[in-house]
């Protein structure tokens, strides 16, 4: 009896308890109502709340290097040094873009091979400096041969004048003709011997040989006079055609030592890993003595200026607008909110990155990104706090005045 009674009163408790814990829930999650511990759907007076994280302005940046090299060091081992006081591989250091960040095991072979390769070209512009130098000195030597036959040749053309030699054999035969006029005289004749006549006509004949001699003489000298002379400008033409050949050929060096100091460089450029931004190195991840395999070697980012990205639900991002003001809480910022200011408002929709504060908010939620510039009286606080997830309200209706453009 009493045992019936007990099983009674719990079966009538069980079912009143659970009515009345149905019309609690019905209170507090209507069906058709989203969930109201899910921050992405809630609204706070008109503003949007919604998970996010602090970034540098324009996100962070993974730096890599060819998987297999081994790093040696860090090119900014020293301003890091000098910055902080401490020794290398203290995060935090800010470096122009451009800068070389790390150095590896193989860019000393790299180099050397870079190296080589510029002597060789320097070898070849040595030769071929050479090359014109002992070209334009052939050429000078064959301008003052040439200047030498040119007055060979007018000393050859000076002795075709044989007027000497044409008036000795003119008063030789003056003189014959006289001797045998005086051999004709009956008183004088005694005094002209044959002897002397023959004598006489004999010196005429040698005069005569000596001028048909002298002529052939001349002429054979000038033949070779002239033909030296035109030898020699053809010598003059040869070497200014050899010092052309030289010079472009200096100014054109061989193509394949070119292209191999092209490889070296490109070789050598490709193993230099430097700075994508002007911006602080944030994390490093590969220390000097370890191997490159998938990871980054550094994280960097520009912390001039700092972001906000937030994941906002697909269902409330249509009452986000560009210039919107927006509060950024977080416990590890302090009591105050820092500002800022929508500026950008994604066009993709995915799967939310961040997790909700709430272990009973929707899992499978979309959301959109929306970045939001922090305020520059933020950025100090920001910047300290890289990755920080913090709860954003944005204003929506709060708006300033054309901050930006709804970018893609």
């Amino acid at each position: 009896m009493n045992k019936t009674v007990v099983s009674v009163l719990a079966i009538a408790a069980t079912l009143v308890g659970g009515i009345y814990i149905g019309k609690f829930n019905s209170k507090m999650i209507p069906p058709w109502e989203p969930d109201p511990v899910d921050v992405n759907e809630m609204t706070v007076d008109s503003a949007i709340v919604a998970q996010g994280k602090l970034e540098p302005f324009g996100g962070t940046y993974n730096v890599f290097a060819p998987q297999g090299q081994t790093v040696t060091g860090y090119q900014f081992d020293q301003k890091l040094q000098q910055n902080n006081g401490i020794g290398s591989f203290t995060e935090g250091v800010y470096l122009e873009q451009g800068f070389e960040l790390v150095k590896f095991s193989g860019q000393e072979l790299l180099k050397k091979q870079n190296e080589l390769a510029a002597a060789k070209i320097a070898d070849a512009d040595l030769e071929l400096e050479a090359a014109v130098a002992k070209a334009q000195f052939s050429y000078r030597a064959a301008l003052m041969a040439h200047e030498e036959a040119k007055f060979r040749l007018a000393q050859v053309e000076a002795q075709k004048d044989q007027s000497i030699n044409q008036k000795k054999l003119d008063n030789a035969r003056k003189k014959l003709e006289r001797m045998k006029e005086l051999a004709k005289d009956p008183d004088l004749g005694k005094l002209i011997s044959k002897q002397k006549i023959e004598d006489q006509q004999i010196e005429l004949e040698n005069a005569e040989l000596e001028l048909q001699k002298a002529i052939k003489q001349v002429e054979r000298a000038e033949k070779a006079a002239k033909f030296a002379v035109k030898a020699a400008k053809e010598n003059v033409d040869d070497a200014e055609t050899a010092v052309n050949k030289a010079i472009e050929a200096r100014d054109s060096p061989p193509k394949s030592l070119k292209a191999a100091k092209d490889l070296a460089d490109a070789n050598e450029n490709m193993g230099k890993i430097k700075s994508p931004i002007a911006g602080r190195v944030l994390k490093i991840y590969v220390k000097p003595g370890e191997s490159v395999v998938n990871t980054p070697l550094l994280k960097m980012g520009n912390v001039e200026k700092m972001q906000c990205v937030a994941e906002v639900s697909d269902r409330m991002v249509g009452k986000v607008k560009i210039g919107d003001r927006v509060d950024i809480i977080s416990p590890a910022l302090g009591d105050k909110p820092i500002n800022g200011t929508v500026i950008k408002i994604g066009k993709m929709v995915g799967d939310g990155s961040l997790p909700m504060p709430n272990p009973l908010a929707m899992v499978d939620k979309k959301t959109v990104d929306v970045t939001i510039e922090i305020d520059d009286n933020g950025v100090e606080k920001a910047r300290d706090y890289i990755n920080l997830q913090v709860t954003v309200k944005i204003k929506s209706g709060q708006n300033n005045a054309a901050v930006g453009e709804n970018k893609q």
